[in-house]
């Protein structure tokens, strides 16, 4: 057994490091003591600081981020087109490790590609009509990019490691989520004109095994042809991406994609294409209309919770009633302080989607808080919006959803001058909520970015 000093040394925390600013240390101990999307968000956002100056605790942070960010709630960033009280602030596992792969680039090329192949493939199920979020992955084909480019040496590229690396990514593709983005990824990456017509073959390969649903690929077509432009000279791939647009346009589509008397958005653009590419049409025929007739209407999505909430109306009613009237009368200032009561009994069990009223109520709260003419209102109001985030986070299901809650406070201390900014900041600071605490700490330390 080791010596008692030795065991000490040992668990010492890597605070001690030297020429490390003290504080940035203490910030970034207190760090890994977080849920992990914010401990590994934290880790980098410590690492990219000019205050982390030696190299070796910058990889520690960016290792650590790396570990951490595996275990985030969110696998991988999700987008919706309706309004859904969901949004990104880069949180998911999949943005995070991506990103603690390209910090890791600048410090050790061989270690970020060690990285990168660690990262497990994200599992993109195919998605109901009635699922409003679609996976975004594009971070992890970006990032893949970066590494062509930057991660390979001279000897690695005559071994064609770099190529067997891209033939890798390609060879993976099952979704019409990764479609996109891998075909953007072979847009971009610097290759040789033979290298480029067996890797776009390849692609050709992974694309004809691709049946995905229609809000995934619905949610991509927009995109598609303008990614895929770039290969068409390669014709050898028209006919498959043709194949691919069939396939999905005449299976089930959900109902607020099916337009009657109109070709879909892909098919038009296809047939753009083609008609300049062939413009006799000897060689490729136009997609019809017949072809791109849905199977059948399998949906769609379910009405917005909170839309339908007594409460959330109620609140909105009174909040937005404010900015009609004249903030300057002692009515007013009752009508402003009533509001704010009624949103501090705000009780998540007793919404039909705890989620989406929650954040109705901050988005509220903001409003609420551009409408105070004074200083001790906004200060009322600042003080409840903190209370909220801290009584809604142990409760709350999405631990994403309430960053963004609180990134609206956050950047609105961030906005402030003076002696308001420093309110604001101070009651961050000192919130009792370890997560809060810490971001203010960070703000404070790092100035605004």
């Amino acid at each position: 057994m080791l010596p008692r000093k030795f065991v000490l040394l040992l668990l010492l925390p890597i605070c001690l490091q030297a020429g490390v600013p003290k504080e940035i240390q203490v910030l970034a101990d207190q760090a890994r003591n977080l849920p992990p999307e914010f401990a590994a968000d934290v880790l980098l956002k410590l690492a990219a600081s000019p205050l982390a100056n030696d190299p070796q605790w910058k990889r520690g942070l960016i290792e650590d981020a790396f570990l951490s960010a595996a275990h985030a709630q969110s696998p991988y960033r999700k987008l919706g087109d309706r309004g859904d009280a969901v949004f990104s602030l880069h949180l998911e596992a999949l943005t995070m490790q991506a990103g603690a792969v390209e910090a890791m680039l600048a410090l050790d090329p061989r270690k970020a590609l060690t990285m990168f192949r660690d990262i497990p493939a994200p599992e993109l199920p195919k998605l109901a009509c009635r699922e409003a979020l679609t996976p975004d992955v594009s971070a992890y084909y970006q990032t893949a990019t970066t590494l062509f480019a930057n991660a390979f040496t001279a000897e690695q590229r005559r071994d064609g490691a770099d190529i067997a690396f891209l033939r890798d990514r390609i060879s993976a593709i099952e979704s019409p989520s990764q479609v996109v983005p891998a075909l953007k990824m072979l847009d971009q990456v610097e290759l040789n004109s033979q290298v480029r017509t067996d890797l776009t073959a390849l692609f050709a390969a992974a694309l004809d095994r691709v049946n995905g649903g229609d809000r995934e690929f619905a949610a991509s077509e927009p995109l598609l042809m303008g990614a895929a432009v770039p290969e068409m000279h390669e014709t050898a791939f028209l006919p498959t991406l043709r194949a691919y647009i069939v396939r999905h346009l005449s299976g089930p589509r959900c109902s607020d994609q099916i337009k009657a008397g109109q070709l879909p958005e892909s098919a038009t653009q296809f047939n753009k294409l083609i008609s300049r590419i062939d413009g006799t049409g000897s060689q490729f025929h136009p997609i019809t209309a017949e072809e791109a007739t849905p199977l059948r209407d399998d949906g769609a999505y379910p009405p917005l919770a909170a839309e339908q909430s007594p409460y959330t109306r109620q609140v909105r009613t009174a909040v937005h009633a404010l900015q009609d009237d004249d903030p300057s009368t002692q009515a007013w200032t009752e009508h402003y302080f009533a509001a704010l009561k009624l949103m501090e009994s705000w009780a998540s069990e007793a919404a039909a989607s705890p989620d989406d009223a929650s954040f109705t109520l901050a988005a509220e709260y903001f409003v609420l808080l551009k409408a105070a003419p004074s200083a001790v209102d906004q200060r009322s109001a600042e003080a409840s919006f903190l209370h909220f985030l801290e009584r809604q986070y142990a409760p709350t299901g999405n631990r994403g959803l309430w960053f963004v809650e609180f990134h609206l406070l956050l950047d609105r201390a961030r906005s402030q001058s003076g002696s308001d900014q420093g309110w604001l900041s101070d009651q961050l600071i000192h919130s009792r909520n370890p997560v809060i605490a810490v971001y203010a700490q960070i703000e404070k330390a790092l100035g605004k970015s």
